[in-house]
């Protein structure tokens, strides 16, 4: 099952990572434009379970088509935590 979150009415241009309580990354971005919503998808997603978004901060990762793979995310602004609680859960900060 794949749930969910849609991150609402944030302009953004920054580096954006997620992870999860553990600090393991379930990805990081940067949009190359600059972007209002975004939404993420993933089977790696837990109903019930928290995450953690940081914007700014630099990632070793390959950038490709504006997800980093691999590397290591750091130094980023911690800006918000969430529960995913639902298939969709809207977060805003």
């Amino acid at each position: 099952m794949f749930y969910s979150f849609i991150i609402l009415n944030r302009k953004t241009e920054l580096l954006v990572s997620i992870q999860d309580a553990s600090g393991n990354e379930l990805i990081t971005f940067k949009p190359v434009r600059t972007c209002y919503y975004i939404v993420y998808s993933s089977p790696l997603l837990v109903n019930g379970a928290k995450y953690f978004i940081y914007t700014g901060g630099s990632s070793t990762g390959t950038f490709t088509n504006g997800i980093y793979i691999g590397g290591t995310y750091s130094g980023g602004t911690s800006r918000t935590s969430f529960t995913i609680s639902s298939k969709v859960t809207n977060v805003s900060f």
